[in-house]
């Protein structure tokens, strides 16, 4: 008796679970293929697709929109350490792994506050242009703030533009 869709949906999914840990090759709908960091190297138009604050600090946002949208460099030869460079100089270390998942961290100085920046994301193909989504999180520590320092939470997005 053959199982029904549920289960063979189930089966699917736990083989490609099995075959994902294994570190070697993955499946996709045009065959195998190895699983290594993609080069992410390149330059890339960079979009803010939203910005959210848990406290009071939306009329600050301007802390991580001004250096964050526009152009993003993304420069290294190992793919574990790579610099990611934003507008108005804001450079972060970080990397990308055979998963496809990227990430950036570090502190910088915008505008005479202390920025301190986490994002991580995934990197896609589309139609052979490689392309980043994900989000970051931002804490800004500005001594004028009549708050406590403001944490941002900012959904990105981005195409490469040249290599």
């Amino acid at each position: 008796m053959a199982a029904s869709a549920p289960i063979r949906v189930a089966l699917s999914a736990t083989m490609a679970l099995t075959l994902l840990g294994c570190g070697e090759k993955v499946p996709t709908d045009s065959g195998w293929w190895d699983r290594e960091a993609p080069d992410i190297t390149g330059q890339y138009q960079f979009f803010i697709d939203g910005v959210s604050s848990s406290n009071v600090c939306e009329d600050q946002s301007h802390y991580v929109t001004d250096w964050m949208r526009g152009a993003l460099g993304i420069a290294g030869d190992d793919p574990l350490t790579l610099s990611f460079t934003f507008s108005d100089g804001m450079v972060f270390g970080g990397g990308v792994d055979s998963s496809w998942t990227y990430w950036f961290n570090g502190n910088e100085i915008y505008d005479q506050a202390s920025v301190v920046v986490s994002g991580a994301g995934v990197i896609f193909t589309d139609d052979t242009q490689r392309g980043i989504s994900g989000s970051v999180e931002a804490e800004v520590d500005d001594d004028e703030f009549t708050t406590n320092n403001c944490i941002f939470e900012v959904r990105i997005s981005g195409s490469r533009i040249s290599r």
